[in-house]
C-alpha cells in the first residue's frame, strides 16, 4: 500500500487467516477491479482469480 500510495483499506491475506475465518463452504473471495472512471474492468473469484486481477489492477494504475 505504501509503495503504491493507496489511501483506502486493503486486506492482503497471504497466510489465509481471513480466508479460513470467513469461509462458509461455498463462498469465495471476489476481486473487482475498477478504473479511474469508476468502471468495472475485471473481476475474479477465489484463489485462481487473485493473480489475474492483481496484474490487471497494477496495469490499471
Amino acid at each position: 500500500m505504501d509503495e503504491l500510495g493507496l489511501s483506502f483499506p486493503v486486506l492482503y491475506d497471504a497466510d489465509e487467516i481471513a480466508w479460513d475465518a470467513w469461509r462458509t463452504g461455498v463462498g469465495r473471495p471476489q476481486y473487482i477491479v475498477i478504473d479511474q472512471n469508476l468502471e468495472r474492468v475485471g473481476e475474479g473469484q477465489g484463489r485462481d482469480g487473485h493473480e489475474e486481477m492483481e496484474a490487471l489492477a497494477l496495469d490499471t494504475l
